[in-house]
């Protein structure tokens, strides 16, 4: 994402932290960052998504993830079948 959006990243004085969440996991005393990449559970994520100071408007952030959509499109839409709860 830093790539695909660097010049709007950069204007907005933005880096993008990658993050790995693995729900449910039970990470305890586990470091929680390997070669740059944030490793948290659920409420980790939770936390850190919420955490800090608001750096972008509602705007920016509806803008940026309308940017995305377009870029990462995803690989394979899964449709709903019998084992869907």
């Amino acid at each position: 994402m830093q790539i695909a959006l660097g010049e709007r990243l950069s204007s907005l004085g933005l880096t993008v932290t990658p993050v790995l969440c693995l729900h449910r996991a039970k990470l305890g005393w586990f470091e929680k960052s390997l070669r740059g990449v944030r490793i948290v559970d659920g409420r980790g994520l939770a936390k850190l998504v919420r955490g800090g100071d608001a750096r972008l408007s509602d705007e920016q952030v509806r803008s940026l993830a309308t940017e995305l959509d377009r870029l990462f499109p995803p690989a394979a839409r899964r449709w709903r079948g019998r084992d869907d709860k």
